[in-house]
């Protein structure tokens, strides 16, 4: 059982699982990773308590942040270490894949689980980079949208 130990100098590490690139970190403020397009978001699991929560989101760096915020306002309850993913475009479809797989645990989108355990069972999921296919659908909606609309 492999533990990931925090230091000052080490406050975010990249690190490799079934050959993907994942960020373990403690301190939120360090996160710096940005979303390369409309596209992209990750997945991520974060201590909270004795509790892990799992969930996906476009902007880790802000949300971390909010959940932070939020946290520290009505529970008092301490943030731990997060891990997430690299930016990716199926990050919804991976991010429920998750929820439902470690929910059988646990309620809501809190499990009784350690971040180490969450990285041992970690399903293997693949992340995907499919920003061209995405804005070609998207033009195509909207064209199809646009003449609905003058031919009508």
């Amino acid at each position: 059982r492999r533990t990931y130990p925090m230091t000052k100098e080490n406050l975010i590490e990249k690190i490799t699982i079934h050959g993907l690139p994942f960020f373990i970190g403690k301190d939120i403020k360090k996160i710096t990773a940005v979303s390369p397009s409309r596209w992209h978001g990750c997945f991520y699991a974060i201590e909270f308590g004795k509790n892990l929560k799992i969930g996906y989101t476009k902007d880790i760096s802000e949300h971390l942040k909010s959940i932070a915020r939020t946290n520290n306002r009505y529970s008092g309850t301490k943030i731990g270490r997060y891990l997430f993913s690299e930016y990716h475009t199926n990050y919804k479809e991976n991010g429920r894949i998750l929820e439902k797989y470690f929910h059988q645990t646990g309620r809501g989108s809190c499990v009784k689980i350690s971040l180490e355990y969450f990285i041992e069972n970690l399903p293997q999921l693949s992340l995907r980079n499919e920003q061209d296919f995405l804005e070609e659908d998207s033009k195509r909606r909207s064209n199809l949208l646009m003449n609905a609309i003058l031919s009508a």
